[in-house]
């Protein structure tokens, strides 16, 4: 039984791509049959999503083609191809749904199957399944083992796969967990990429296509003190080219030397913790540069903004309330208006319908919102993209 082609969700786009290396490891695993679990696994930002997604514009009968991107010829077509993320929902039982969308050919389920039923079905459907965001139902080590799968009907899932029960099916999950039942099982058809950092000439090209000029070496040197973190050079690019005119010297400041910091990290003996730790107060520290610069306290703010920029910000925040995203519309009827003044501040609610579109197109172009065609409505819906 040959499934069709079911992108439950859409996966976060690279819009400045730079080859990673880790492309050509997805791309080599499919060519040798891509039997069983492909974990791509990493800190938030570190790019998991982006290679797939990637992989799926360059795979025929994967994502439409696109005419910047061109198919990659060497790579088989699949029968199909299921995309779920959970990012988007949280809850196990929401994917088997939609699992068993895809497998029976129907927008609508008349009767919920068992996880048997739901085997024998995919032990009929050869195809490509991508699971994103998995962390959003692991452990996070907390309560429990990290990485361990909350749901025993997911566990099960997973396991079948990588033990090689479903040989024409092929699974592609990121992930910033260690998939810990696969990893202490260690079935045959079940591997981990580990998605790290960026290499220097990709970062520096990234940096170069958000718009930051100087030298290799000055912009090397930013690379480095992002942690050579995708996301964090992305944004940082950003704000130097916004906010600095282009100028690798703009200060971000990341301040590694903070009292704070080093206090945590003292109390964190594991060194993946630990990076963690460093990159999360790295971005934390560009987030208040980006406050700082909207608010219109920095030097390096761009001209022409003036109180454009607390409106922004103050739009920002309150798009930050909607999980799922809010379109243009929404975010006008609730926010603007004199009756909005005590819950947006005045520079927010002062807006017109035209010139908040304006803040938002500004926030996408700026990559900290993203835009998306959303699935009950002919508008957008915006959404912070962290």
């Amino acid at each position: 039984m040959s499934a069709e082609n079911f992108f439950v969700h859409s996966l976060l786009r690279a819009h400045d791509w730079q080859h990673r290396p880790q492309l050509d490891d997805v791309c080599q695993w499919w060519r040798g049959g891509g039997r069983g679990v492909l974990a791509l696994v990493g800190m938030g930002g570190a790019g998991k999503t982006a290679i797939v997604e990637r992989f799926l514009r360059v795979l025929p009968g994967g994502l439409p083609p696109d005419p910047d991107v061109p198919k990659d010829d060497t790579l088989p077509t699949p029968h199909g191809v299921f995309v779920f993320s959970f990012y988007d929902e949280y809850n196990p039982e929401a994917f088997f749904e939609a699992l068993q969308m895809w497998l029976e050919h129907t927008p609508r389920i008349q009767t919920v199957l068992s996880i048997g039923q739901m085997l024998y079905l995919l032990q009929q459907t050869p195809g490509l399944m991508v699971l994103d965001g998995l962390e959003k139902v692991q452990e996070d080590g907390v309560r429990g083992l990290l990485g361990r799968l909350a749901s025993p009907k997911l566990r099960e899932f997973l396991d079948r796969i990588a033990a090689g029960y479903f040989p024409e099916l092929s699974v592609l999950v990121t992930s910033r967990f260690p998939l810990a039942d696969l990893r202490d099982a260690r079935p045959q058809f079940f591997r981990s990429l580990p998605i790290e950092e960026i290499d220097l000439p990709a970062g520096i090209a990234l940096l170069r296509a958000r718009g930051v000029n100087g030298t290799n070496l000055q912009l090397e040197g930013i690379v480095e003190a992002c942690g050579r973190h995708a996301l964090t050079v992305d944004f940082a690019g950003g704000y130097i080219a916004e906010f600095g005119g282009g100028d690798p010297a703009t200060p971000v400041d990341f301040d590694m030397d903070s009292e704070r910091l080093r206090q945590r990290l003292d109390d964190e003996p594991d060194e993946a913790r630990r990076r963690v730790l460093k990159q999360g107060h790295r971005f934390a520290r560009l987030a208040e540069r980006y406050r700082e610069a909207m608010r219109g306290d920095t030097a390096e703010r761009s001209e022409g903004k003036g109180e454009g920029d607390a409106a922004a910000l103050a739009l920002l925040e309150r798009i930050c309330l909607f999980r799922l995203g809010a379109d243009a519309e929404t975010l006008a009827n609730i926010f603007t208006g004199e009756k909005a003044i005590n819950v947006s501040g005045s520079a927010l609610a002062g807006l017109s319908g035209a010139q908040l579109q304006k803040k938002l197109d500004w926030l996408v172009r700026m990559r900290i919102v993203e835009s998306q065609s959303a699935t009950r409505t002919p508008h957008s819906a915006f959404r912070v993209v962290v």
